[in-house]
């Protein structure tokens, strides 16, 4: 369910990895160990189960780290995992963070990172929301990347 609001905007980021989807997944769904390799998702905590939630720690390129506990909206074993968050309350800020994969070929994968925003504060942050969010999703794709090339 998509939250309503006046304003949206999405960040959307993709990046080939050279690594079975399997591989992949088991690196975005465990959110327990992003501390071990993801420079943007700091720490995590929980398992994913839909309609559960997680602890996510962000730590945006510019900015102190803030901690979150989203609700898992859409959980596809193997292929999307998504949950949405809030800025303060409901409505302000909010932003469903998706994490898709795409298979290229057996040992190939498409890696589609995005967030939705939506809400009432949104048309007053959004450049530097979106600046700061795309700047941190690169460099999570890359460390992603790198995690689940090293592996094989």
């Amino acid at each position: 369910m998509k939250p309503m609001a006046l304003f949206r905007g999405e960040v959307d980021t993709r990046i080939e990895i050279e690594a079975p989807m399997a591989r992949v997944w088991d690196l975005v769904a465990t959110v327990e160990n992003y501390g071990k390799w993801n420079p943007f998702v700091v720490m995590g905590r929980g398992t994913p189960v839909l309609n559960g939630f997680i602890t996510v720690r962000a730590r945006p390129s510019e900015r102190v780290a803030k901690t979150f506990t989203p609700r898992i909206t859409r959980l596809v074993p193997g292929r999307e995992l998504r949950w949405l968050g809030h800025f303060l309350f409901p409505g302000l800020v909010d932003g469903e963070h998706i994490h898709e994969l795409v298979p290229l070929s057996e040992n190939r994968t498409l890696y589609v990172h995005r967030d939705e925003f939506a809400g009432l504060l949104v048309p007053l942050v959004w450049p530097r929301l979106e600046r700061v969010t795309r700047k941190g999703f690169i460099a999570m794709n890359e460390a992603l990347k790198r995690e689940a090339e090293k592996r094989g």
